[in-house]
């Protein structure tokens, strides 16, 4: 590890490396549980560090594939749905979170654009879409 670990010390002192080095302690172990419990205590405000929030994304995806790649004897040894716990952790923390845009008003018309050449395209991409729409409220054109 290029940084080194204090036992003991606040994870919110270091800039939230000592988090990400304990994490890396616990996957190298497999104590894959506790590195995303550990991943999960990050504070957010260190997000915004790049290095730290690609950090952290890396070690996530390195549990989920750890677990992945050796899957058939994880499930073995946990459980499938300990396993399937552990997976979800691990994506959860993988995935950036999801923001929406902020709006000043409601969205209540949306404008749908397809290839009506291709019947597919039209049935499946705008007629279909169009009806979902409506049948939320809201109004279509073409």
């Amino acid at each position: 590890m290029a940084r080194s670990l204090r036992i003991g010390q606040d994870p919110a002192q270091g800039g939230g490396w000592n988090v990400l080095a304990l994490a890396e302690a616990q996957i190298q172990q497999q104590q894959y549980e506790s590195a995303c419990a550990t991943l999960d205590t990050l504070p957010a405000g260190f997000l915004s560090d790049v290095a730290v929030a690609a950090k952290k994304r890396a070690l996530a995806e390195q549990v989920f594939h750890r677990i992945w790649g050796n899957l058939g004897p994880h499930v073995a040894a946990y459980g499938i749905a300990r396993t399937q716990d552990q997976l979800r952790a691990a994506m959860r923390l993988y995935t950036p979170r999801f923001t929406s845009a902020v709006r000043s008003r409601p969205v209540r018309r949306v404008a749908l654009v397809g290839n009506e050449d291709l019947y597919q395209c039209k049935l499946y991409r705008v007629d279909q879409k169009a009806e979902q729409l409506r049948a939320a409220g809201l109004e279509v054109t073409r």
